[in-house]
């Protein structure tokens, strides 16, 4: 990424175990992009399940800062827990709700947020 560093990824990524646990990162770019402690040269893909709720912090050549935090919530435990989540995902603004399976494409990067096999 030649010039100016430009945000192309959001800096907060949310997955929820058991709706979304697995993270898919697609490298769209004509260069290597590193996450973590993968590289990703141009036209592949990385695919990083989440088991266990938490904030994670990672090293991103996507971003300005030079790095993104993917937050996994736990799923929710409750019949109206359950129900809250969803009216909450309903609510949400369409560019920042993303459905199971669902693809966002920032700029040079593509996201994919779905469920683990079972």
């Amino acid at each position: 990424m030649a010039g100016n560093k430009i945000e192309i990824l959001p800096n907060e990524i949310r997955l929820t175990l058991g709706v979304q646990d697995i993270l898919v990162l697609e490298n769209l770019d004509d260069v290597p992009q590193i996450f973590g402690p993968t590289l990703m040269m141009p036209g592949q893909s990385f695919r990083l399940p989440f088991a266990v709720a938490s904030s994670y912090q990672f090293a991103c050549t996507a971003h300005a800062s030079g790095q993104m935090i993917v937050i996994v919530e736990p799923y929710p435990a409750t019949p109206w827990a359950r129900l809250r989540w969803r009216v909450r995902e309903l609510l949400k603004p369409r560019r920042l709700r993303q459905d199971p399976g669902e693809r966002l494409t920032y700029g040079t990067m593509r996201l994919t947020g779905g469920r683990l096999p079972t």
